[in-house]
């Protein structure tokens, strides 16, 4: 058990040593910084990968597929946020398909990490304050080429009891009740989606439903990820989320999010009782 506490140490170690590594080499003297962000993500993905598929996770099973966004389009990729390192996760789910132009969506306090703050320049920061958030991802959006944007509805990550406050909430205002998920917020997402679909610049959006299956309902904490247990397999679905020129108004986007929400949650139930007739 110890061993594999030390292991996934390890490749923590190992993930901030390679993010050193490339920082200095591929960003710190490098002329075009805009370029060197990019390349330095696409080698510490390769790294990310490795090490999650080695010392994290018995097996990664990805079901569905993911294409590389048109050069002058920007897809979204939309995921429910169960831990701490999943935007580890999603980085090897990208790596996977060969996409190494991807961005983040991130409070701006992240910013001023060394080395991480410089990279994510290009990245999307908020602030959690929609008066100053909306004009920000509308400033942000015109710095991004093409490659694809990471964001999490829901907006915090899941324990149980975000979960129980967010069916307390669904209740109240008779929305869909998610067993699995928190409820997703439209806002941010929306915001983007009209900007690109505006300016003709919106490639697909794509959904990414995350599955600890040790895991599911549970409060995963950074002890148990790097602790002395097993995490076990991740098991990933990706699907591509249908929206049109309705849901450019707002009402009508948060509708057809919620209504994808619900469908993200019965793919977790179906993987239970698939599951369950195996045991």
């Amino acid at each position: 058990m110890y061993f594999l506490m030390i292991k996934k140490n390890y490749g923590i170690l190992k993930i901030v040593f390679y993010l050193c590594f490339y920082y200095t080499v591929s960003y710190v003297f490098k002329g075009d910084k805009y370029n060197g962000r990019l390349i330095v993500k696409e080698k510490w993905q390769r790294c990310v990968s490795d090490v999650l598929r080695k010392y994290f996770f018995n097996n990664i099973n990805i079901t569905g597929e993911m294409k590389k966004s048109d050069d002058n389009k920007i897809d979204l990729l939309v995921a429910n946020h169960i831990s701490t390192i999943d935007f580890l996760i999603i980085i090897v789910i990208l790596c996977q398909f060969n996409i190494p132009n991807y961005y983040f969506v991130f409070k701006d306090s992240i910013i001023k990490i060394p080395i991480v703050g410089p990279l994510l320049s290009d990245d999307i920061r908020l602030t959690r304050n929609w008066e100053n958030d909306e004009g920000l991802i509308s400033d942000q959006l015109k710095n991004i080429k093409n490659g694809t944007i990471i964001i999490y509805p829901e907006g915090t990550r899941y324990d149980n009891k975000k979960h129980k406050q967010s069916m307390e909430y669904c209740i109240q205002n008779k929305l869909p009740i998610y067993n699995y998920t928190l409820a997703p917020k439209a806002k941010g997402l929306h915001c983007m989606f009209s900007i690109l679909s505006n300016s003709n610049r919106l490639g697909k959006i794509y959904d990414l439903t995350l599955i600890m299956p040790k895991y599911i309902n549970k409060t995963m904490y950074l002890t148990k990820l790097l602790g002395a247990s097993e995490i076990g397999d991740l098991e990933v679905y990706i699907r591509e989320l249908l929206f049109n020129k309705y849901d450019l108004n707002y009402e009508s986007f948060k509708k057809t999010l919620y209504k994808h929400w619900l469908s993200k949650n019965m793919v977790i139930d179906l993987y239970l009782k698939n599951l369950s007739k195996l045991t």
